[in-house]
């Protein structure tokens, strides 16, 4: 069975706007310690799975939250903004899942994490959530 994470990794890894930036750093679930930046890591963060009274209709929409991770404030925005021009609207097969359409659930957030022990050493993160709705029948 396929995984929604890995294929939305897939779509983003297939934009050469978004590798030129990230460079195959584009994390499911988590952000490794000591990642170059800029990065991306996504994850679940709820689902909605729709059944049929005889059980599941096979029709899955999770909503997955991007974070965009770069040195500076401007890094992170510009890739948060490649991210949802690429992905928002998205429709199409990607890792054996038949992805009926991506549509943004909560716009852009920003935070900033400090980074290891340095006093002004900063990690820039913008972050959105999107709802993508998919067959969970691989094709």
């Amino acid at each position: 069975m396929s995984d929604i994470l890995t294929a939305v990794v897939g779509i983003l890894e297939a934009q050469s706007e978004i590798t030129d930036l990230v460079a195959g750093r584009t994390h499911a679930d988590r952000l490794p310690q000591g990642t170059i930046m800029p990065a991306i890591a996504l994850w679940v963060v709820n689902e909605t799975a729709h059944d049929y009274l005889a059980g599941p209709m096979g029709l899955d929409q999770p909503v997955v939250r991007i974070e965009c991770y770069a040195t500076r404030r401007l890094g992170a925005n510009t890739l948060r903004r490649l991210v949802r021009e690429h992905l928002a609207g998205y429709s199409g097969t990607s890792d054996s899942l038949y992805i009926k359409g991506v549509a943004q659930e909560r716009g852009q957030s920003q935070r900033t994490d400090r980074v290891g022990s340095g006093e002004d050493e900063y990690r820039y993160v913008s972050s959105q959530d999107f709802r993508v709705t998919y067959d969970e029948v691989s094709v």
